[in-house]
């Protein structure tokens, strides 16, 4: 291949490596680290593919000492790029045992001794035959990729058997490059093969990204199912169904009462389905307040409550501290002989809104609840964490096995005003 036809090919692959540098700046990873050590390995790459680019240039042959640092730029950003490359296999790892550290430091003193050698034999302190040293010299480069194989395949059970075919296949292009090399004499080819291993890695990782992303949008889907499951809550429908069908005998007026209560806790709740934004903590306290009604037609004396809203103008997912009183209720003082109290208070801090749901029920174990809990209350409990957290606020649950249960919810300043 002529020098022009050598700086096309760079020159394609470097608009390549530019684009896949710009593609990457704006794609997610879970692991920062990951996507710095690839963005290096990008840069180094295009520094690589820009001095051989211009290499064969007639500026640069009637300028020895140009080509010379044009030259040590290319072996430099060659070999740091493989470098680079067996850190991101490192980088991918769960931890860095000794093992993966002493490969660590035997490829980095394989690298270091590749540069030193090609660039005493570029300053022609290494006296040797071009023509030998064109495959001498390779070894080395091989060496480095066959330590790096052996990194991957080493960790094969950490690094999944998705991830370590994706890793290898990365090597498999250079080496058929350099192969390519040998036979054509093509230089550029080296070159021009790791941009495509790069543009691979990176395919790879945006297919994975979009997997995982319809994963999540179909578990999401799932758990907003089960979340509106619990905000119907049939058995509470029935229980008040049932106390309005004794009232209409024994207190019609009552009973008269009871359904407004009654259409208007449906009301907030089938609101609650379609609204996924914050809602006034004035409007989540009146949903309580038909709740309560309700609840306290069922259990007569057996339920009291206690107010003690000291503030009131902030904002809180829909149906997030209405979940914390029906908890109390039905976990709480439900199993306890005799009934309890349940206490509601507000009250405003420095940064912060607080709400406090307690009871003097029989109390639970909260590790158990909030990570082992499956049925329908667990997991609007869990739901509910979630979204307080996702708005910026922190959910801290207390409570001792027959003594009761206290859950604060921390709402901060600055996402009310958003």
């Amino acid at each position: 291949m002529t020098e022009i036809g050598i700086a096309t090919l760079d020159g394609f692959a470097l608009v390549i490596g530019c684009l896949l540098l710009y593609s990457n700046k704006h794609m997610h990873y879970d692991d920062n680290r990951l996507k710095k050590v690839f963005t290096y390995m990008i840069v180094f790459n295009i520094i690589s593919l820009f001095t051989h680019a211009i290499y064969y240039s007639k500026y640069f042959q009637l300028h020895p000492a140009l080509k010379l640092i044009d030259d040590i730029i290319l072996i430099v950003s060659f070999y740091v790029v493989e470098l680079l490359f067996a850190e991101y296999v490192l980088t991918s790892l769960p931890e860095v045992n000794k093992r993966n550290a002493f490969m660590r430091n035997l490829i980095g003193i394989s690298t270091i001794v590749s540069i030193v050698v090609w660039i005493l034999q570029a300053v022609n302190i290494l006296d040797v035959n071009d023509r030998l040293f064109f495959y001498v010299g390779q070894i080395p480069g091989w060496i480095i990729t066959v330590e790096i194989i052996y990194l991957i395949i080493s960790n094969w059970r950490e690094l999944g058997k998705r991830n370590s075919i994706y890793l290898l296949l990365y090597l498999v292009i250079p080496m058929i490059g350099m192969l390519l090399r040998n036979i054509t004499n093509i230089t550029g080819l080296q070159h021009a093969s790791t941009t495509l291993s790069l543009l691979l890695v990176h395919l790879i990782i945006n297919t994975e990204q979009s997997r995982q992303l319809q994963e999540e949008k179909h578990e999401n889907e799932v758990n907003k199912r089960r979340i509106m499951l619990t905000q119907i809550k049939p058995h509470f429908i029935y229980n008040s169904l049932n106390t309005i069908y004794y009232l209409c005998e024994k207190d019609p007026k009552e009973a008269q009462n009871a359904i407004a209560e009654f259409s208007d806790y449906l009301r907030g709740n089938l609101d609650s389905l379609t609204k996924d934004e914050l809602i006034p903590f004035r409007k989540e306290l009146e949903h309580i307040h038909h709740y309560l009604y309700l609840e306290q037609l069922r259990y007569s004396d057996d339920l009291n409550v206690k107010m003690d809203i000291q503030y009131k103008e902030f904002y809180v997912p829909a149906l997030s501290i209405q979940l914390l009183v029906e908890n109390a209720i039905k976990h709480g003082i439900g199993h306890k002989n005799g009934g309890g109290t349940i206490t509601i208070s507000t009250r405003e801090e420095k940064d912060c809104c607080v709400v406090t749901v307690s009871d003097d029920g029989i109390g639970f174990d909260p590790n158990h609840i909030i990570t082992e809990g499956d049925d329908r209350s667990h997991i609007g409990l869990i739901s509910m964490r979630s979204r307080i957290q996702n708005a910026g606020g922190s959910v801290q649950i207390d409570s001792k096995i027959g003594k009761g249960t206290s859950i604060t919810v921390r709402m901060p300043k600055a996402a009310q005003a958003e």
